[in-house]
């Protein structure tokens, strides 16, 4: 009974955003822009931002009506929040070079330079924790569902991290395969061969199961088909590393899902401000917040200095795997460490 309430408010915003998505769809040969003059179709674009912000509230309130707070192991709290100090600190600095030396913003993501190489890592990294802890997990032989998801997300982690080198085509000086010729970027390479696409479906998965699972990790607990795995379900150390990516939005700010991830996380954050018990962690929370709000206003202020349209996406894209990283981290914590432990 006591997840009525949040079900409900789930499904509206589930609804508003479906209904919001119509009209984006609807919009895309430029209907509604022929029914309206210039002004009108204004205060309509106005109108769907309000909306879709309305939606992430409404998830976001959701989610945080079922997470008790309880009197947790200050350890605890400090490693929930370690990680998202440090992206959202990363994430205001690299803003910060955007606005003061764009040339610098667009050196530091060139191919094959520091930051695609460090993604790449994070996520090789990533794949090799989660293929210890499933080992782990399978030895003890009573997390057999457990060790089987975790090898699963291994998979998908060497897969990235393969995709993202092209499959050290460069490294090993490989030719291209006439097959792989349609390719945008002329590489060795799956998702290049529809990159908008690919990006998209990246970034909005990603969001998914950093942000809005550990948003919702508690609510999911309470379901019987999903108690046996809740221990997989990333934490909110998870959400806190990966909030800033939400941000890191130039171009891409116009469409919708972008919106979505936005609010929703900022939303999510502000009701956490307002909730939380406990000074260390509302100045923690305000922080995250903060560093959220002013990424986004800065990119959108700087948007047209971009030595690259892309060049935001490429810090995006390291963002995602250091918090891939940090729920990887946190796996390979339980399947090595006390079981009993819980997480936050």
């Amino acid at each position: 009974m006591k997840l009525i309430k949040p079900i409900l408010t789930a499904a509206a915003g589930i609804v508003l955003f479906l209904f919001v998505l119509i009209l984006e769809f609807r919009d895309a040969h430029g209907y509604l822009y022929r029914l309206f003059d210039n002004e009108a179709y204004l205060k309509f674009n106005l109108l769907r931002l309000t909306m879709v912000w309305l939606s992430g509230l409404l998830l976001a309130l959701a989610a945080l009506s079922t997470q008790e707070e309880t009197n947790e192991e200050p350890i605890l709290h400090r490693s929930q929040f370690k990680w998202g100090l440090f992206t959202s600190s990363l994430g205001v600095g690299f803003c910060l070079i955007l606005a003061f030396n764009p040339a610098q913003f667009s050196h530091l993501v060139q191919e094959d330079g520091i930051i695609e190489n460090l993604s790449a890592i994070l996520f090789f990294v990533s794949w090799i924790l989660c293929f210890a802890a499933a080992y782990k997990d399978f030895k003890r032989g009573s997390e057999l569902l457990r060790a089987l998801l975790l090898f699963a997300f291994g998979g998908l982690f060497w897969l990235i991290a393969m995709e993202e080198v092209s499959w050290f085509q460069r490294a090993l000086d490989i030719e291209t395969p006439a097959i792989m010729a349609s390719n945008l970027q002329g590489e060795m390479n799956l998702h290049n061969f529809s990159t908008d696409t690919s990006e998209s479906v990246y970034y909005f998965g990603s969001f998914v199961f950093l942000i809005i699972l550990p948003a919702f990790r508690r609510m999911a607990g309470h379901l019987p088909f999903v108690k046996n795995t809740i221990s997989v379900f990333p934490t909110l150390a998870t959400l806190c590393a990966a909030a800033i990516f939400t941000a890191y939005n130039g171009n891409e700010w116009g469409l919708i899902f972008t919106q979505f991830t936005f609010f929703f996380t900022f939303s999510y954050l502000v009701l956490k401000v307002v909730t939380v018990k406990g000074i260390s962690q509302k100045l923690n929370y305000t922080f995250l917040l903060l560093c959220l709000g002013l990424t986004q206003f800065l990119f959108l202020a700087n948007t047209g200095d971009q030595i690259r349209t892309w060049d935001i996406s490429e810090y995006k894209e390291l963002f995602i795997p250091i918090a891939f990283f940090v729920y990887a981290l946190g796996q390979a914590s339980i399947s090595f460490g006390d079981h009993s432990k819980k997480q936050p």
